[in-house]
Protein backbone atom coordinates (compact mmCIF):
# COMPACT_ATOMS: atom_id res chain seq x y z
CA UNK A 1 0.00 0.00 0.00
CA UNK A 2 1.53 3.35 -1.03
CA UNK A 3 2.18 5.98 1.61
CA UNK A 4 -0.89 8.21 1.77
CA UNK A 5 0.96 11.33 2.95
CA UNK A 6 3.25 11.38 -0.06
CA UNK A 7 0.32 10.69 -2.39
CA UNK A 8 -1.61 13.65 -0.98
CA UNK A 9 1.41 15.94 -1.39
CA UNK A 10 1.87 14.64 -4.93
CA UNK A 11 -1.75 15.37 -5.79
CA UNK A 12 -1.49 18.84 -4.22
CA UNK A 13 1.59 19.71 -6.29
CA UNK A 14 -0.11 18.48 -9.50
CA UNK A 15 -3.10 20.71 -8.78
CA UNK A 16 -0.83 23.71 -8.13
CA UNK A 17 1.09 23.00 -11.33
CA UNK A 18 -2.12 22.86 -13.36
CA UNK A 19 -3.33 26.11 -11.79
CA UNK A 20 -0.08 27.85 -12.72
CA UNK A 21 -0.29 26.63 -16.31
CA UNK A 22 -3.96 26.98 -17.12
CA UNK A 23 -5.42 29.68 -14.89
CA UNK A 24 -3.30 32.86 -14.81
CA UNK A 25 -6.29 35.21 -14.43
CA UNK A 26 -7.29 33.94 -10.94
CA UNK A 27 -3.65 34.31 -9.91
CA UNK A 28 -3.71 37.95 -10.96
CA UNK A 29 -6.93 38.48 -9.02
CA UNK A 30 -5.39 36.77 -6.00
CA UNK A 31 -2.34 39.02 -6.34
CA UNK A 32 -4.57 42.10 -6.41
CA UNK A 33 -6.46 40.91 -3.35
CA UNK A 34 -3.31 40.07 -1.44
CA UNK A 35 -1.74 43.37 -2.47
CA UNK A 36 -4.34 45.14 -0.36
CA UNK A 37 -3.45 42.96 2.63
CA UNK A 38 -0.02 41.88 3.87
CA UNK A 39 1.52 39.90 1.01
CA UNK A 40 1.82 40.45 -2.73
CA UNK A 41 2.41 37.97 -5.53
CA UNK A 42 5.11 39.72 -7.49
CA UNK A 43 5.52 39.91 -11.22
CA UNK A 44 8.39 37.35 -11.19
CA UNK A 45 5.91 34.70 -10.07
CA UNK A 46 3.76 35.45 -13.09
CA UNK A 47 6.79 35.66 -15.35
CA UNK A 48 8.23 32.32 -14.23
CA UNK A 49 4.93 30.52 -13.66
CA UNK A 50 5.70 27.97 -16.39
CA UNK A 51 9.04 27.11 -14.83
CA UNK A 52 7.48 26.85 -11.39
CA UNK A 53 4.68 24.71 -12.86
CA UNK A 54 7.19 22.30 -14.42
CA UNK A 55 9.09 22.10 -11.14
CA UNK A 56 5.85 21.28 -9.34
CA UNK A 57 5.14 18.50 -11.85
CA UNK A 58 8.63 17.09 -11.29
CA UNK A 59 8.12 17.32 -7.54
CA UNK A 60 4.81 15.49 -7.91
CA UNK A 61 6.45 12.68 -9.86
CA UNK A 62 9.20 12.37 -7.27
CA UNK A 63 6.69 12.27 -4.43
CA UNK A 64 4.66 9.65 -6.25
CA UNK A 65 7.75 7.48 -6.70
CA UNK A 66 8.61 8.01 -3.04
CA UNK A 67 5.08 6.98 -2.01
CA UNK A 68 5.57 3.71 -3.85
CA UNK A 69 9.04 3.18 -2.39
CA UNK A 70 8.34 3.93 1.30
CA UNK A 71 6.42 0.69 2.05
CA UNK A 72 9.30 -1.42 0.77
CA UNK A 73 11.76 0.51 2.95
CA UNK A 74 9.64 -0.05 6.06
CA UNK A 75 9.83 -3.78 5.78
Amino acid sequence: MPDSGCLILSLFSVVLGVVLFLFPHPLKQLSGTLNRTLVTLDEPLMRYRYVIGWLLFLLSYGLFRLALLVPTLRG
